[in-house]
This record gives structure tokens, C-alpha cells and sequence, in this order.
């Protein structure tokens, strides 16, 4: 079994590497949201964020379906934000 430091230096590293993604990922967002307000869109696609959800839950195992269903709708949630602030779109 290993530590509780070695397995808390593994977690640190999982967190620097989704704090990277989610850098990342709203970059992405803010260069969607321009398209967006070029092109008459609005930030809000429901169709979209149900097939987003849905491809990302169906990589997990039932028990964190849920959790990751939250999760995802967080980041979603921050990217519509990100998105509203960085354009006219709403």
C-alpha cells in the first residue's frame, strides 16, 4: 500500500494536469463564443451540452455517472460564462 503523501503527490499531479485541460478548454470556449457572435448564435445549445453529458458518462462506470454528469455541467456552466463575458452572445 503506498503512503498517504505518495498518493496525495498523485493527486497533485492529476490536479495540474486538469487545471492545464480547463485552461485549455476555455480558451477553446472563448474562440467558440466568437464564432458564435459572428454568427448569429447563441452561447446556449441544449442539444449540444445533452451530447456532451451523455458521450462523457458513457466512459465511466455506473457508480460515477453522476459525478461526472455534475461535473461536466460545472464546466459547462463556467464556459457559458466565460463565453457571455468575452462577446455580445448571450
Amino acid at each position: 500500500m503506498q503512503s498517504l503523501n505518495d498518493l496525495r503527490v498523485k493527486i497533485d499531479s492529476i490536479d495540474a494536469e486538469l487545471i492545464k485541460l480547463f485552461e485549455e478548454r476555455m480558451n477553446i470556449s472563448r474562440e467558440i463564443a466568437e464564432f458564435k457572435e459572428k454568427n448569429g448564435l447563441s452561447i446556449y445549445d441544449q442539444d449540444r451540452e445533452k451530447k456532451v453529458i451523455e458521450n462523457n458518462i458513457s466512459h465511466v462506470s455506473d457508480e460515477l455517472k453522476v459525478y461526472v454528469e455534475e461535473f461536466v455541467q460545472c464546466i459547462m456552466r463556467i464556459s457559458k460564462k466565460i463565453q457571455s463575458k468575452s462577446t455580445n452572445v448571450k
